[in-house]
């Protein structure tokens, strides 16, 4: 359960990591990859992502309350039971993705 609240993260690759809990409330994700992880009830409150993938990635009842999302592909990310999205957070229901380009 780490919390890693208002860090700034650049040019990551997370590979097969259990974020379980996993808090990042304010933080910047910029260049990033999340594979094969376990995201369950991760919170990434008011986070703002850049250029970030989670692919295959579990992510039930992960809250991305007030974060912004519009850089985030998601592929095969499983949100089947997550909580209510926030209100910029729409788009990442059940597993559906938004690519920017």
């Amino acid at each position: 359960e780490a919390a890693w609240n208002k860090a700034q993260m650049a040019c990551i690759e997370v590979i097969g990591s259990r974020l379980l809990g996993f808090k990042a409330i304010e933080a910047r994700i910029q260049d990033a990859l999340f594979r094969e992880c376990n995201g369950t009830l991760a919170l990434f409150w008011s986070t703002t992502f850049r250029a970030v993938r989670f692919q295959m990635c579990v992510l039930r009842e992960a809250s991305f309350y007030e974060a912004d999302l519009s850089a985030v592909q998601a592929l095969r990310a499983d949100r089947s039971i997550a909580s209510p999205p926030g209100p910029r957070e729409e788009h990442m229901q059940a597993g559906e993705g938004s690519t920017s380009r």
